[in-house]
């Protein structure tokens, strides 16, 4: 798996878990709702690490715990 599909999974997992929608964790993050939701769409296919922190932040977790899933043990370095 690409990693950026890996931090989809992942933002996906987080949301699931809180039981929140993605504009929810927007708002938490405070970023704008398209950025995210163009990036979990593949309509954009990176994400800034900027945005990854703020996601980490407005959801009370430090980007070590984002990064603690199984989902980035299978991530291949295409």
């Amino acid at each position: 798996m690409k990693i950026n599909n890996a931090v989809r999974y992942r933002i996906k997992e987080i949301c699931e878990e809180f039981n929140i929608s993605l504009h929810a964790l927007a708002q938490n993050a405070g970023v704008p709702d398209p950025t995210i939701r163009q990036f979990m769409q593949g309509i954009h296919d990176d994400i800034k690490i900027k945005i990854l922190f703020k996601i980490c932040k407005g959801m009370n977790m430090s980007m070590i715990e984002f990064f603690d899933s199984k989902i980035f043990d299978d991530v291949d370095d295409d």
